[in-house]
Protein backbone atom coordinates (compact mmCIF):
# COMPACT_ATOMS: atom_id res chain seq x y z
CA UNK A 1 0.00 0.00 0.00
CA UNK A 2 1.31 3.47 -0.96
CA UNK A 3 0.51 5.80 1.56
CA UNK A 4 2.22 9.00 0.19
CA UNK A 5 -0.69 8.79 -2.55
CA UNK A 6 -3.35 8.93 0.64
CA UNK A 7 -5.13 11.80 1.70
CA UNK A 8 -4.42 13.15 5.07
CA UNK A 9 -6.94 12.70 7.80
CA UNK A 10 -8.81 15.34 9.10
CA UNK A 11 -10.66 15.00 12.87
CA UNK A 12 -13.74 17.25 10.98
CA UNK A 13 -16.34 16.63 8.38
CA UNK A 14 -18.55 18.88 7.27
CA UNK A 15 -20.52 17.63 5.39
CA UNK A 16 -23.23 13.71 4.93
CA UNK A 17 -22.50 12.51 1.76
CA UNK A 18 -26.37 11.04 0.45
CA UNK A 19 -27.16 7.46 1.89
CA UNK A 20 -29.77 4.98 1.35
CA UNK A 21 -31.74 6.42 4.42
CA UNK A 22 -31.96 9.76 2.10
CA UNK A 23 -29.83 11.51 4.71
CA UNK A 24 -27.76 14.17 3.35
CA UNK A 25 -26.72 17.58 4.38
CA UNK A 26 -27.21 20.91 1.75
CA UNK A 27 -24.29 22.74 0.94
CA UNK A 28 -24.26 26.64 0.56
CA UNK A 29 -21.60 29.10 0.36
CA UNK A 30 -19.87 28.65 3.66
CA UNK A 31 -19.66 25.14 3.39
CA UNK A 32 -17.92 25.65 0.08
CA UNK A 33 -15.41 28.09 1.09
CA UNK A 34 -14.55 26.12 4.23
CA UNK A 35 -14.01 22.78 2.11
CA UNK A 36 -12.05 24.81 -0.23
CA UNK A 37 -9.92 26.06 2.67
CA UNK A 38 -9.78 22.46 4.40
CA UNK A 39 -8.47 20.98 0.65
CA UNK A 40 -5.93 23.27 0.39
CA UNK A 41 -4.40 23.79 4.22
CA UNK A 42 -1.14 22.77 4.49
CA UNK A 43 -0.76 19.21 6.52
CA UNK A 44 2.16 20.57 8.11
CA UNK A 45 -0.58 21.51 10.89
CA UNK A 46 -0.99 18.31 11.90
CA UNK A 47 2.79 17.52 12.07
CA UNK A 48 3.83 17.29 16.05
CA UNK A 49 7.09 18.48 14.96
CA UNK A 50 5.76 21.40 13.38
CA UNK A 51 4.20 22.74 16.79
CA UNK A 52 7.82 21.62 18.44
CA UNK A 53 9.47 23.76 16.45
CA UNK A 54 7.31 26.86 17.46
CA UNK A 55 7.46 26.32 20.98
CA UNK A 56 11.58 25.76 20.50
CA UNK A 57 11.53 29.51 18.72
CA UNK A 58 9.13 30.96 21.36
CA UNK A 59 11.71 30.06 23.73
CA UNK A 60 14.68 31.20 22.07
CA UNK A 61 12.73 34.80 21.93
CA UNK A 62 11.82 35.04 25.40
CA UNK A 63 15.25 33.87 26.47
CA UNK A 64 16.55 36.87 23.86
CA UNK A 65 13.80 39.29 25.64
CA UNK A 66 15.36 38.53 28.81
CA UNK A 67 18.95 38.70 28.10
CA UNK A 68 18.13 42.05 26.91
CA UNK A 69 16.80 42.68 29.92
CA UNK A 70 13.31 43.90 27.87
CA UNK A 71 10.97 41.55 30.71
CA UNK A 72 11.73 40.57 34.09
CA UNK A 73 11.74 37.18 34.78
CA UNK A 74 8.93 37.20 37.62
CA UNK A 75 6.54 38.35 34.75
CA UNK A 76 7.79 35.35 32.41
CA UNK A 77 7.65 32.22 34.59
CA UNK A 78 4.07 31.25 33.50
CA UNK A 79 5.17 31.11 29.86
CA UNK A 80 8.52 28.88 30.89
CA UNK A 81 6.32 26.82 32.65
CA UNK A 82 3.59 26.44 30.23
CA UNK A 83 5.41 25.84 27.33
CA UNK A 84 7.89 23.63 28.81
CA UNK A 85 5.90 21.73 29.92
CA UNK A 86 4.40 20.93 26.26
CA UNK A 87 8.05 20.45 25.16
CA UNK A 88 8.86 17.66 27.71
CA UNK A 89 5.07 16.35 27.36
CA UNK A 90 6.49 15.65 23.32
CA UNK A 91 10.06 14.76 24.31
CA UNK A 92 8.80 11.79 26.82
CA UNK A 93 6.37 10.47 24.36
CA UNK A 94 8.91 10.42 22.17
CA UNK A 95 10.85 7.41 23.75
CA UNK A 96 7.44 5.60 24.53
CA UNK A 97 5.21 6.21 21.06
CA UNK A 98 6.28 4.19 18.33
CA UNK A 99 5.56 6.63 15.52
CA UNK A 100 4.32 10.75 15.65
CA UNK A 101 0.75 10.92 15.81
CA UNK A 102 -0.98 14.20 16.06
CA UNK A 103 -3.32 12.54 18.97
CA UNK A 104 -0.37 12.60 20.97
CA UNK A 105 0.60 16.09 20.46
CA UNK A 106 -2.80 18.12 21.40
CA UNK A 107 -1.53 19.00 24.80
CA UNK A 108 1.38 20.77 22.66
CA UNK A 109 -0.23 22.70 20.38
CA UNK A 110 -2.34 23.81 23.27
CA UNK A 111 0.52 24.40 25.24
CA UNK A 112 2.18 26.45 22.27
CA UNK A 113 -0.63 28.28 21.77
CA UNK A 114 -0.95 29.14 25.14
CA UNK A 115 2.14 30.06 25.80
CA UNK A 116 2.10 32.16 22.55
CA UNK A 117 -0.56 34.66 24.20
CA UNK A 118 1.34 34.51 27.50
CA UNK A 119 4.81 35.55 25.85
CA UNK A 120 2.76 38.14 23.59
CA UNK A 121 1.26 39.20 26.81
CA UNK A 122 3.97 40.00 28.32
CA UNK A 123 6.33 41.27 25.38
CA UNK A 124 3.72 44.18 24.66
CA UNK A 125 2.72 44.62 29.14
CA UNK A 126 -1.06 44.50 28.05
CA UNK A 127 -2.61 45.68 31.81
CA UNK A 128 -5.03 43.54 33.64
CA UNK A 129 -7.40 44.65 35.69
CA UNK A 130 -6.73 43.64 39.33
CA UNK A 131 -9.90 43.55 42.01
Amino acid sequence: MNFSSKNAYYPYNDWINGNDLGISSNSNRLTYISRSWYKNMPNIFYYPWFWLAISLTEITIATFLLIRKKIKIKNIVSFFLVCISGISYVVLLFFIVPAPDFRYAYYLVVSTILSLFLLIKETYNFKTKKR
